[in-house]
Parts: structure tokens; C-alpha cells; sequence
């Protein structure tokens, strides 16, 4: 199943005499975003400011765009900031190279990020927003054709040996900034700076070796066990074998011990 989002078409008036100067189509929070707006809009709202009215909402973006290219006709008389007839959104719109690197330009100062930073920050400030944010993602994620979109991207991506190399590059050099690894360790000594963090962490949970009957206090002393006496053995696995993502890690079952406890009761 393919998830749609929502779409709606908003109209921004004039303050002063509440004449419409921009018709727009969007979702979630596009009506009230400053972001990607022309110079025209800026000016006419810096002299006389604007109010956000909601024409129709719950669209499909087909549906949402017929209903903008219909209201920029309707008001085209009053020198609406649009760019364009509406229904492409700025598809149709053509950029010249100069202003192209422009935004480049823009995109790439530390101000623009900052700004960008601080909208996102504010946003998840807010509880509902991150479970309603959470909540789509979830959805989009379910859709079988999604994940297979996401899965082909990947492969293509990778098979590309000057991609991976890229990729290599980019870690190493990351990693060579003393500063990103002292930042990567401060953030890993928080995961575990209270007794609770540490008892709920999975790696602290004990461990059953089904097989072999032996029980481990926690999944990186089950991971030696197994190098030990077999060669090989990664504690990721095994945790990953825990929660039944894999049936088996190295040949053996294992179990958390509390579920263990749970099966046998």
C-alpha cells in the first residue's frame, strides 16, 4: 500500500485590505513557511504584512493542484506573487544558471543551516509533533513498495566501487577530526551514565545458550564464549537472534534469560 499524503491549498491576504496576493499548495506546514518564497512575496509582506486562509484540505496533490491553477486564475487581476500558472509547482518554473548557484550559495553558510537547525529543533520541541512525525514515518515505512524503492536505491548505490570508496573516504576523514571523536565518545558515555541506562541496555541483559544449556551475564561474554571454542562470534548477532530478527547466531539458539524463564514456566 502506498501512502498518500495530504495536500490543501491555502490563499496569504494582505493585512492592510486583505487582498490575495499568493496561492498555494501544500501539506503539513507549508502555509506558514517563510522557506522558498520569491522576492515579490517578501516585499509585498514586509510593507503590509498577511494572514493565512485554508481554502480545502484532505486532497490528493493531483486534486490539490487543479484547485490552485483554478484560484490563480480567479485572482490573477490582483497581482498575485505567483510565478507560474499553477499545477506544476515550481516545475515549470525556469531558473537561470546564475541564480541556481545563488541558492547553492545560500544553502552551503553557516547561517542558512542555523536557522534551518533552529526551525527543526522547534518543531520537535513539541511532544505532538514527534509522535505525529514518528506516526508517518511508521506508516511510510509499512508500504512493501517503499522499502523495496529504499532497497534497490542501495544496491545501485553500492555496486558502484568509487561510491563506496566515497563513502570510505568520508568515515575516515570524519574520524580523523579529534574533536568528532571526542563528541562520538561523550555520546556513548551518556548511553550508559546512570545504573538504569545500563541494566535496560540489551548488551546487560544474561543470556541463554539453548543448546549448550549455559547461561552468560551478558551478550560480549557469550560473543568470547563462542570465539573462543568456534573461531568467531559478534554480540550483535546473538542479541539480534534474542529478539527473534534471526532464528540462530553461529549454529546455537539463544534466548534472554527472562524469556527463557518465561517458556519453561
Amino acid at each position: 500500500m502506498i501512502i498518500h499524503m495530504q495536500y490543501f491549498v491555502y490563499l496569504h491576504k494582505r493585512k492592510t485590505d486583505g487582498i490575495v496576493f499568493y496561492v498555494g499548495k501544500g501539506c503539513r506546514y507549508r502555509h506558514k513557511s517563510l522557506w522558498n518564497r520569491s522576492q515579490h512575496w517578501k516585499n509585498v509582506v514586509a510593507k503590509h504584512g498577511y494572514t493565512i486562509e485554508i481554502v480545502a484540505k484532505g486532497m490528493t496533490e493531483k486534486e490539490a493542484f487543479e484547485l490552485e491553477k483554478k484560484l490563480i486564475s480567479e485572482y490573477k487581476s490582483d497581482k498575485l506573487c505567483n510565478r507560474t500558472l499553477g499545477g506544476e509547482g515550481t516545475s515549470g518554473l525556469k531558473v537561470s544558471e546564475e541564480t541556481k548557484r545563488k541558492h547553492k550559495e545560500l544553502r552551503n553558510t553557516l547561517k542558512w543551516r542555523a536557522n534551518l537547525s533552529k526551525k527543526a529543533k522547534e518543531r520537535f520541541a513539541n511532544p505532538e509533533f514527534r509522535k505525529a512525525h514518528a506516526e508517518r514515518i511508521r506508516k511510510y515505512m509499512r508500504s512493501e513498495s517503499v522499502r523495496e524503492k529504499i532497497r534497490q536505491a542501495a544496491i545501485k548505490q553500492f555496486s558502484n566501487p568509487l561510491a563506496r570508496e566515497k563513502l570510505r573516504q568520508g568515515v575516515l576523514r570524519h574520524f580523523s577530526n579529534p574533536k568528532a571523536i571526542e563528541v562520538l565518545r561523550e555520546k556513548a558515555l551518556a548511553r550508559f551514565d546512570t545504573p538504569e541506562k545500563r541494566s535496560a541496555h540489551v548488551q546487560a541483559k544474561a543470556i541463554l545458550c539453548v543448546e549448550a544449556n549455559m547461561t552468560f551475564g551478558t551478550s560480549t561474554l557469550a560473543a568470547e564464549w563462542l570465539r573462543a571454542t568456534t573461531g568467531r562470534g559478534d554480540n550483535s548477532q546473538i542479541c539480534k537472534a534474542c529478539r527473534g530478527i534471526v532464528k540462530s547466531a553461529y549454529g546455537y539458539t539463544w534466548k534472554f534469560v527472562k524469556q527463557a524463564m518465561e517458556v519453561r514456566g
